[in-house]
């Protein structure tokens, strides 16, 4: 069985002691960069976190000047995987606040988005 975990450094894997070492038996093209790929994508600022299942939305973690707080969550939609990426549209208020959001992920059917919120246990209270 093989483990994922992630941490400030980015993600990582692990096994477990009576696992053996997954191998992969492929070969990586030549890198490109994002922003020819990604044309409203700012590598000084954005740190891509989740796509979407069908890959018709990035969810992106930014730290764009024009955000509301140093760590935003923003959204990147295509009509198409062939056509270019819209401009990113940060998600608040509705899910942004003054305080840090991050590592945002969407559920395979698209209608739940779970993210780590930087904000005091009484702003999160369902009562």
């Amino acid at each position: 069985m093989v483990h994922f975990y992630r941490d400030v450094s980015g993600f990582g894997l692990f096994s477990g002691l009576d696992t053996p070492a997954a191998h992969a038996d492929f070969t990586f093209g030549e890198p490109v960069s994002l922003k020819s790929v990604i044309p409203v994508f700012h590598p000084d600022y954005d740190i891509i976190e989740c796509i979407s299942d069908v890959g018709l939305e990035m969810y992106i973690v930014s730290f764009r000047p024009e955000g509301q707080s140093c760590r935003d969550i923003w959204l990147l939609r295509h009509a198409a995987k062939d056509e270019d990426w819209g401009p990113p549209e940060n998600i608040e208020p509705a899910v942004d606040s003054p305080k840090n959001d991050s590592f945002p992920c969407v559920s395979a059917d698209g209608l739940v988005l779970f993210f780590n919120p930087e904000r005091p246990a009484a702003f999160l209270s369902t009562t």
